[in-house]
């Protein structure tokens, strides 16, 4: 099964994927974790999962080329599966830079690694996709 550009699930049943992409401004973040909230109403991974795309879209805004005028990001969730949801971030790459970790910033990876079962990054400079796995008992 696949799914329309604007987020909407195209054919039935298993999995429910959802696609949607946004312009490369961090004001575009918080549009992608409504997104991901509307899809997980009443999930119990929830508010950890929004938190986990806010780190990594903020992410692919701020240190990627993503950021750059006419960039973009796109935000791909499988919601399909009892007991989890997988939400993948892709990018349009850059070079890789270890953000400084200080009193404000460069935690944010750090973060989804904690709250998320699963955690990976994948590609190059050519493009990333940056993805995580929040789990529940279903």
């Amino acid at each position: 099964m696949s799914a329309s550009q604007d987020g909407e699930p195209s054919g039935t049943g298993t999995p429910r994927i959802f696609i949607r992409s946004y312009p490369g401004r961090l004001d575009q973040v918080r549009c992608a974790r409504v997104f991901l909230r509307g899809i997980l109403d009443g999930c119990p991974a929830a508010d950890d999962a929004v938190l986990c795309l806010g780190e990594i879209a903020g992410n692919a805004v701020q240190h990627s080329a993503s950021g750059l005028p006419g960039g973009q990001l796109t935000v791909r969730v499988d919601a399909g599966e009892p007991g989890y949801v997988r939400v993948a971030v892709a990018d349009a790459g850059g070079p890789w830079k270890e953000p400084p970790c200080d009193d404000e910033r460069g935690r944010g990876l750090a973060i989804v690694q904690a709250l998320a079962s699963r955690f990976e990054i994948d590609g190059d400079e050519s493009g990333r996709v940056v993805s995580f796995r929040c789990e529940w008992d279903a």
